[in-house]
């Protein structure tokens, strides 16, 4: 589809809750109190905004797929070609800069098939950001297989079908987080990022997805009233998670990421529709920063750990220094990601494109 300035306003936006989340990091243990709760609803809520927006970008892809292998296989290729070339070299820096630079330890060979957090927790300083390229992954290679199981003959007949399908998943995996907090699993490492339990996010956006091309016009005439109800849905687990902040219940770890999905998805209808009156710098720059987001990602997290080794002691709690350091790492981030968008992600996508022709 073609871009939109609304979903790429909408992927800036949870790549800068994320940015936000864990930047707080320079600003810690003096401001720890004040800081660790919005940290972990940023990112928490920001990371739930990537899955249900990529959920949405594949979702016509997804519901085109017939009864033949080569419709899956081409999705296959086309989503692998965008996200394993970019991962795996930030895999391999991870390898070099946290076991040889950092002297700490690594990962095993998990992480080359994106295994690290299939069904356990992971280990949770080295390449901690890859749990939800995991979720994402597994979901790309089992989502075009479910797609081939359900009848043919009512793909492009009856939306109920789809409806009547995600709506159980969607249930499914609300029960199995609430079981696995009824046996104690934690709400973040336990549950929030093992694969096997958040499959379902990505299925809010191919829900949406459904939606924008079986009933277009209710797509469009509801978008305005979606899009408030959104914000509601969301403000609202942001004030129930205050009230539970050591989000521990088991009601808080079975729902919170159901409403997670369910208010970013009821955004996306008033974001695919906008686009601003005239294409002035912010949106160059908002399509720029959205198009280096997957790089800036992988990125900001080991330029932080190497920052915090070296740099850690002469902050010390001075305010300046901390204001400086966080400003500079949040650059070098947001500039690697550009150029190796520009040099490494954006000529291997070209080139799978063209062999694809």
């Amino acid at each position: 589809m073609p871009r939109s300035f609304g979903l790429d306003a909408l992927r800036v936006s949870a790549l800068f809750l994320v940015l936000f989340a864990h930047g707080c990091a320079f600003w810690m243990p003096g401001f720890a109190a004040e800081l660790v709760f919005p940290a972990t609803i940023c990112s928490f809520i920001g990371v739930d905004a990537f899955f249900v927006l990529s959920g949405f970008l594949i979702g016509r892809r997804l519901l085109e797929i017939n009864d033949t292998h080569q419709g899956v296989l081409s999705f296959w290729k086309r989503r692998w070609a965008r996200t394993l070339p970019t991962y795996y070299l930030f895999l391999l820096i991870s390898f070099c800069v946290m076991g040889l630079l950092l002297k700490r330890p690594i990962g095993g060979a998990s992480y080359g098939w994106f295994g690290q957090n299939l069904y356990a927790p992971m280990q949770v300083f080295f390449f901690p950001e890859s749990w939800s390229l995991a979720v994402e992954m597994w979901f790309y290679l089992l989502a075009p297989l479910l797609m081939l199981v359900l009848p043919r003959a009512q793909v492009h007949r009856n939306t109920l079908v789809y409806l009547l399908v995600g709506l159980l998943l969607l249930g499914a995996f609300a029960y199995l987080r609430f079981q696995a907090a009824k046996a104690g699993a934690s709400w973040d490492e336990g549950i929030r990022k093992i694969v096997l339990l958040r499959l379902d996010a990505l299925i809010y956006g191919v829900m949406a997805a459904g939606f924008s091309i079986y009933a277009p016009t209710h797509f469009r005439t509801w978008r305005k009233p979606a899009f408030v109800l959104g914000i509601a849905v969301l403000a609202g687990l942001v004030a129930w998670a205050a009230m539970n902040q050591a989000l521990q219940s088991k009601g808080f770890a079975s729902l919170s990421f159901s409403l997670s999905c369910l208010g970013t998805a009821l955004l996306l209808p008033f974001c695919a529709s906008w686009q601003p009156m005239c294409w002035h710098p912010v949106g160059v720059w908002v399509e720029r920063l959205s198009r280096w987001s997957y790089s800036c990602y992988l990125v900001h997290l080991l330029a932080l750990f190497v920052l915090l080794h070296y740099a850690g002691p002469w902050m010390s709690g001075h305010i300046g220094r901390m204001s400086a350091l966080s400003l500079g790492w949040l650059i070098f981030s947001i500039a690697s990601a550009g150029l190796v968008y520009r040099f490494y992600e954006k000529p291997l996508m070209d080139l799978a494109t063209s062999a694809d022709r």
